[in-house]
């Protein structure tokens, strides 16, 4: 769970990671705070491990987990009805 005052610049900075993709908070449109979750995208570099920027978010707090991607997902465009 993610404190309230958390944004996507936190979680980059907590990340430690040279090459961040993206960077996500669920954000509750009313009050303008972090719902508690958010999302991270990172490119592993050289000397990197994935494992200790798992510790650096567990150590805030914070559950982490893995993102899965759907293999049977169709992520390409909409194909038209005949």
């Amino acid at each position: 769970m993610l404190s309230p005052n958390m944004d996507e610049f936190e979680i980059k900075k907590i990340s430690g990671a040279k090459h961040i993709i993206s960077a996500d908070v669920e954000i509750d449109a009313l009050k303008g705070t972090c719902k508690g979750t958010g999302r991270i995208k990172i490119r592993l570099n050289a000397g990197e491990n994935k494992e200790d920027i798992r510790q650096r978010f567990v150590a805030t707090g914070a559950l982490v987990r893995d993102h899965k991607n759907e293999p049977q997902k169709d992520s390409g465009f909409s194909k038209p009805i005949y």
